[in-house]
């Protein structure tokens, strides 16, 4: 929405995965909720479809709740989530359905869920791993890295262009991410001595990983270019060291990003310090989202950190807070 007075500061949260998320999916119904949401939609609808109905039912009375102005919604190396929710909005007698509740007090409530900015946000494992000791126990983990596309963009586009232009290596081969090349390496995996638990797309996307140096490249080309950005997530690069060779992959992946996720004040203090731009050649603008994975968590922040952003609510205006993030971003 503009103002004829310019941008004001607004919540986003861009970071709220949704329950098509292929890893780490914990929202779920009790009976009593479920019942309570049939009356309104039916029961002409699977398991997974009434899940994400009453997901968009909670996303957007929370949001308007919150006064959560653009939300990036998430998943793991796909954007089903976002393509689900896009479609739904598109149709009115469903919204009707879901929000029949909502309506019959509001009228306008639809108009309301529509001001909101939905932007992509696809959550990627790169092959770098990174080794933790804890309580005298090592840990090994990949790091993450979020590519948050704009909203102009059609869904075909991402997919076809971007998610499946990236390959990911089996050990023998590299496949093109596909969500079926996942399921059969995942079959495989599950076959083999490794084995593994859960489906097997499940088992899959748990295995692979793509380079960040190939996301970056995607990114650069014409039709990406000022349509995605790249996020790395703070809590995965900040455990490696800047010393030695951890330091320089560290400092690589922090040139290449445009942004961190990050609600660490130090973080945040370095990220605008000339330390920082002498480091990586430039200060780093951040972000923040409640990384929502259940009901519950979703705009839940810690410590009611949310990311307050003064720009329009769009992609461009995001562009132009990154831009300008030292008075443009807030945490």
């Amino acid at each position: 929405m503009d103002f004829k007075y310019g941008s004001i500061w607004r919540k986003w949260d861009l970071h709220v995965h949704t329950p098509m998320s292929i890893l780490y999916e914990n929202y779920t119904l009790n009976e009593d909720e479920k019942d309570e949401f049939l009356k309104c939609i039916g029961n002409d609808f699977d398991n997974n479809e009434v899940k994400m109905y009453y997901f968009i039912k909670q996303l957007f009375n929370k949001a308007i709740q919150n006064n959560i102005a653009a939300i990036g919604i998430t998943d793991y190396f796909f954007i089903d989530g976002y393509k689900f929710i896009k479609k739904i909005l598109q149709e009115k007698s469903k919204l009707k359905l879901i929000f029949k509740q909502e309506l019959s007090k509001d009228s306008n409530y639809l108009n309301k869920i529509n001001e909101i900015l939905l932007v992509p946000n696809v959550e990627f494992r790169t092959d770098v791993v990174i080794s933790e000791k804890k309580e005298g126990k090592s840990t090994q983990s990949k790091l993450q890295v979020h590519v948050i596309f704009s909203d102009e963009l059609d869904v075909e586009t991402i997919e076809q262009n971007f998610i499946n232009a990236l390959k990911f290596s089996t050990g023998d081969d590299e496949l093109q991410l596909t969500k079926n090349n996942v399921q059969k390496f995942g079959k495989n995996i599950k076959e083999s001595d490794i084995g593994g638990k859960g489906n097997d797309i499940l088992v899959g996307a748990n295995s692979i990983a793509i380079k960040i140096e190939d996301l970056n490249e995607i990114c650069s080309k014409k039709e990406f270019k000022d349509k995605a950005i790249i996020v790395l997530a703070e809590e995965d690069q900040s455990i490696m060291k800047w010393e030695g060779q951890a330091g320089a992959i560290r400092q690589k992946y922090y040139k290449i990003c445009d942004a961190i996720f990050t609600s660490n004040d130090k973080t945040i203090k370095w990220c605008l310090s000339e330390i920082c731009k002498e480091t990586i050649g430039k200060q780093l603008p951040y972000l923040w989202g409640s990384d929502a994975h259940d009901f519950k968590k979703i705009f839940a922040v810690d410590n009611d950190k949310f990311c307050w952003i003064k720009a329009d609510t769009t992609f461009d205006g995001l562009l132009y807070a990154l831009y300008r993030f030292n008075n443009r971003i807030f945490i």
